[in-house]
């Protein structure tokens, strides 16, 4: 029964290992996605902003940029930082040694 549970955990976390090390891959390519699809919502709203066809201010819409671009990358580093800090600290006493050193 014992190496039984030990083969278990064994199996749980290579497969949580072979899932985490896509999910930064993922992220940054939603990341991607995002980023471009911002700058362009951006340079829109500027255009029409400098062209007199909106009738909203300035500043608001930096902030409003700015923000969004800090939430992409809040979660563009939190799973990179996710994978790297958290999961290589699951192996245990070794795992928070070697994290630490």
């Amino acid at each position: 029964m014992e190496q039984f549970l030990i083969d278990l955990e064994t199996n749980i976390f290579e497969s949580l290992a072979d899932l985490l090390d896509k999910v930064p891959v993922i992220v940054a390519g939603v990341s991607l996605v995002a980023v471009t699809i911002m700058t362009a919502w951006s340079y829109y709203r500027v255009l029409m902003i400098l062209l007199g066809q909106s009738g909203d201010a300035f500043i608001p819409l930096i902030k409003d940029y700015l923000f969004k671009a800090a939430v992409v990358a809040l979660l563009v580093s939190s799973a990179s930082t996710y994978k790297d800090y958290v999961v290589d600290n699951v192996a245990g006493e070794s795992g928070v040694v070697e994290s630490l050193a």
